[in-house]
C-alpha cells in the first residue's frame, strides 16, 4: 500500500506529512465512469479559487416574503461543490485514471460509504491546512520578536522622554 493511501482515518497525519497538501482515499465500493471502475480518489487542499466558485455555485436568488428578491447561500450546496473540486483524480487498480473536478452527477453517484471517506479525507486535509498556518504562524512571531517578548530590534517599548 502506498503511504499516501489513506483506509483508516488513524493513518491520516502521517501520510499527509509527505503528500504536499494530496491524500489518497480508497473508494470501499468504488465507482464505474464510462465503463470503468475507480477504486481511489487523489484529493487535493481547495485554492481560493475554488472556494469563490463554490460559494457562487451555492447561491440562488429567491423571493422573500415581501416580493423582493434576495441571494442566499445553501450550507449543503457550498459543502458539495467544495467537495467536488477536491477531487483531483480518481485511480482504478487497471491504471485508469479520471481527472477532477467531478461533476455533480459524478458525485451524486458514490455510495454513501464512499461519500463519507471523501468527506473525512477532505476534513483531514483541512486540518493539516489549518495546523500548516498556524505553525507558520508561530514560527514568525519567535523570529521576529526574538523570543524576548520585546517588539522586534530588542529594544523595548518607548520610554518618557524618548522622542517619537
Amino acid at each position: 500500500m502506498d503511504k499516501s493511501e489513506i483506509t483508516d482515518a488513524r493513518m491520516a497525519e502521517a501520510a499527509l506529512v509527505g503528500t504536499s497538501g494530496r491524500m489518497t482515499v480508497a473508494l470501499a465500493d468504488g465507482i464505474t465512469l464510462g465503463g470503468a471502475t475507480y477504486d481511489r480518489a487523489i484529493l487535493r487542499q481547495l485554492t481560493a479559487g475554488d472556494i469563490l466558485e463554490a460559494q457562487e455555485e451555492a447561491e440562488r436568488l429567491v423571493y422573500a416574503k415581501d416580493g423582493s428578491l434576495s441571494l442566499v447561500m445553501s450550507p449543503a450546496r457550498m459543502g458539495r461543490e467544495a467537495l467536488r473540486r477536491q477531487v483531483a483524480r480518481l485511480e482504478g487498480e487497471g491504471g485508469q485514471t479520471f481527472e477532477g473536478p467531478l461533476g455533480v452527477e459524478e458525485l451524486g453517484r458514490l455510495s454513501g460509504r464512499d461519500l463519507a471517506a471523501l468527506q473525512a479525507g477532505v476534513e483531514l486535509l483541512d486540518q493539516a491546512a489549518v495546523k500548516s498556518a498556524e505553525a507558520a504562524q508561530s514560527r514568525g512571531r519567535a523570529c521576529a520578536g526574538g523570543g524576548s517578548g520585546a517588539p522586534a530590534g530588542g529594544h523595548g517599548g518607548q520610554k518618557d522622554g524618548d522622542a517619537v
